[in-house]
């Protein structure tokens, strides 16, 4: 209904604490609710409807379009289940609803409530629901209730002078020593590249002063940290070892690189289906073996207190959900 703001240029203030007891206080002057709302109570009275047609029982109230203005909202109602409920329950009830609304006694009920039976389903049902979504944010939008939370940024420039930090200081280093680095150290310094890129991504995230919600920038701010400390391990184990002589060369770890990257990729699909906790303690263990801790306990140990500090940090301290799954 804030539409209507736009459209007849009226400035107001929402006060959604108010209600309908604002109105019978005299509080506020305008109420948007229910037609039924006014029902047992003789001193209130229906001043325009927003549906596209006068409702039955309120034949004098107008509506918005009869006023002038070209405004049609309605507060629906729809069922939802579950993601990845299987086709075959959705189809079941999208044809019981529509039966339930091609019913001869389901516009009498309608009508009871001072409501206009409409039913909708499948593709046209989400084209309505996306347009009511980008309606509402943009409203929002336009009220100071919702914010763009991610800055514009120099990222090329940024990404590119962390790419030249850390290479430089290494190329000095060469040349000093008088010696090639490791090949082992090259992946390091990637992997730490990639935390110190996603940690300045993190600081375009800005919170207004009165938002009272989580910073974004926590759980990729976590990723970025186990990611640079990873990486400066590799990279203080790797530095200092000798460059193997030409013949005596280990095969190569940019395959272990790449198997990094899978195992991230896979990961991050699967999150959404498997939940949290048990890809993240499989992922922190086989992240660990990759980069040659061989101990089975250390291992165990280090994937389950990550997981354990995540659900304190997320779950206890900040109360929020991590991802439970659909699979199970």
């Amino acid at each position: 209904m804030a539409g209507i703001h736009s459209k007849a240029g009226i400035t107001s203030i929402a006060c959604s604490h108010w209600g309908l007891l604002g109105l019978l206080r005299r509080e506020a002057p305008v109420y948007v609710g229910n037609a039924q709302d006014i029902l047992g109570k003789p001193d209130l009275a229906l001043a325009v409807v927003a549906s596209d047609q006068r409702l039955p029982d309120f034949p004098e109230v107008p509506t918005f379009k009869e006023l002038g203005y070209e405004l049609e909202e309605s507060m629906w109602r729809g069922l939802a289940v579950r993601q990845g409920t299987p086709v075959e329950i959705t189809d079941y009830l999208s044809v019981l609803l529509g039966e339930i609304a091609a019913d001869p006694r389901w516009p009498d009920f309608c009508r009871q409530v001072y409501s206009l039976p409409e039913f909708s389903s499948g593709p046209s049902l989400a084209e309505r629901i996306d347009e009511e979504v980008n309606e509402t944010r943009t409203l929002l939008h336009e009220g100071g209730l919702l914010h763009e939370y991610q800055e514009e940024g120099p990222r090329r420039l940024v990404v590119l002078a962390l790419a030249l930090g850390l290479l430089v200081p290494f190329l000095v280093w060469t040349r000093w020593k008088k010696r090639p680095l490791s090949r082992d150290v090259w992946p390091a310094l990637g992997f730490l590249w990639l935390a110190m890129a996603i940690f300045y991504e993190t600081t375009l995230f800005q919170l207004p002063p009165d938002a009272q919600v989580t910073n974004p920038a926590l759980l990729p701010r976590l990723w970025a940290l186990l990611l640079g400390l990873t990486s400066l391990i590799l990279l203080v184990r790797n530095l200092g070892k000798p460059v193997a002589a030409k013949g005596e060369e280990t095969p190569a770890r940019l395959p272990r690189v790449l198997l990094i990257i899978l195992i991230l990729g896979v990961y991050f699909w699967i999150i959404p289906r498997a939940g949290y906790h048990l890809p993240t303690f499989l992922l922190t263990g086989g992240v660990m073996l990759l980069l040659g801790y061989r101990k089975p306990a250390g291992v165990v140990a280090g994937a389950s207190a990550f997981v354990l500090f995540s659900y304190a940090v997320f779950g206890a301290l900040l109360g929020i959900d991590l991802p439970p799954g659909t699979w199970f």
